[in-house]
């Protein structure tokens, strides 16, 4: 018997300098954050076209807990 495969379509998408503009002093809180033309246009074009969605980040701010991790 043949058994069906799903397969979920996925995107990593690195937070700063991708969805938001990168400051060299860490972005901290929503007040610091701003979305670049267009990030969210995306973010939306791909959620409707079936993929999960997964930001990612390497900023040392989240190692350092200056921030907290709060999902979408």
């Amino acid at each position: 018997m043949d058994q069906e495969k799903t397969s979920q379509k996925v995107v990593f998408l690195d937070r700063d300098g991708v969805i938001n503009r990168d400051s060299s002093n860490y972005i901290k809180s929503w007040s610091e954050f701003e979305f670049i033309p267009g990030s969210l246009e995306a973010i939306r074009q791909l959620t409707l076209n079936g993929f999960v969605i997964i930001i990612i980040t390497n900023q040392s701010v989240i190692n350092r807990n200056l921030v907290a991790i709060i999902p979408w």
